[in-house]
Parts: structure tokens; sequence; C-alpha cells
């Protein structure tokens, strides 16, 4: 399975990423990080969160290996990302788990916006690029400010080929949920 994931830097996704290296042999992973306000770069972000993370070294030599870094802004069009890693994301990419999200609860909603909602949105259009080529699903869910989980399900029917439903997002956090693919 090919993986594209927003959020590896989180605190989440890391432990899903700890499962899937040990449960899919065959995992191959499309990191989607950013630079950090820090002035950290993707590589040293993404090297300090493999070291952090509750694997051998064999399996964490084993993730450097099965894994692609992106670099993304999400102020940009496509995230950021160049039309050739674009093409090869659309191309390659068999599940999206999208987990990135700002979970400081002490924000106003409009300063977690474009974080949250926005590069949710174009989430969805990789999405939307990559259902032109074959049919997956995509589902989402948030939690909200006082942890409660309320799941959006927004699959793309195969045999009544309805399409993505419009996102009612309200003042809630998102969190990640795999997207499966649909056959």
């Amino acid at each position: 399975m090919i993986y594209f994931i927003t959020g590896i830097t989180g605190t989440v996704v890391p432990v899903i990423v700890e499962d899937l290296i040990r449960k899919d042999k065959d995992a191959f992973f499309y990191f989607a990080i950013r630079k950090d306000s820090k002035g950290n770069d993707v590589q040293a972000r993404f090297e300090a969160l493999v070291e952090s993370l509750d694997l051998d070294p064999a399996s964490k030599l084993d993730l450097y290996k099965r894994s692609k870094l992106v670099e993304i802004d999400i102020e940009k069009d496509k995230i950021g990302i160049d039309s050739g890693m674009y093409a090869e994301l659309v191309q390659n990419t068999e599940k999206i788990l999208h987990g990135a999200a700002d979970v400081r609860f002490d924000q106003p909603y409009e300063v977690i916006c474009k974080p949250n909602v926005i590069f949710t949105y174009k989430i969805y259009d990789l999405f939307n690029d990559i259902k032109k080529l074959r049919t997956i699903g995509f589902n989402q869910f948030y939690i909200d400010q006082q942890g409660h989980s309320a799941e959006f399900v927004l699959l793309y029917r195969n045999i009544l080929k309805e399409p993505v439903q419009d996102r009612k997002l309200r003042k809630g956090y998102t969190a990640g949920h795999i997207y499966k693919g649909v056959d």
C-alpha cells in the first residue's frame, strides 16, 4: 500500500505509522511536512520524529528506506507541492491519512481555520485529482473542544457514482482517519 500522510510530526499520526510499519511490510509512505516556525527544515523534523518513534533500530532504518518527504506550504496552490511530485502523488497514492491539525484549543477559530479547514479542502483537491484516475474513498472526522468526535463520512461510491458531499465543518478541530480505497 502506498500512503500519503499529513500530520506525521504531531502526536496521533506517529502512533498510526508505527502500527503500519509493523503490519504492512510493503508499505511506502509519502510524508507531507512543512518547515516549522523555529526554522527547522523538513528533513530535520522527520529525522527527529523517526528517532522518537517506538520502533527498533532496524524498523527505523526500514522507515527511512520506505519514505519520501514531500515539502508542503498550505498557503500555496496544491499545498505548495512542485508539479513533478504532485503528479507522482496522484499516480501512486492508494490511501490518504490526513491527520494534520492545529489542536491548540486556546486559539480562536479564525486562527486555526487555515491549518484545519483550508488545509483539509486542499487535501480534498488532491483526493479529487487521484479520483480522476481511479476510485478511492475518503472520510474525515474531527474532535471538538470537549474531546468528542463526530465522523463525516464522505465516500465516493463506486456503484452509485455519487460525488463527495460538501463538508459542513463546525468550530471543531480536525483529527485524522485513514481514507480507505473503495473497490
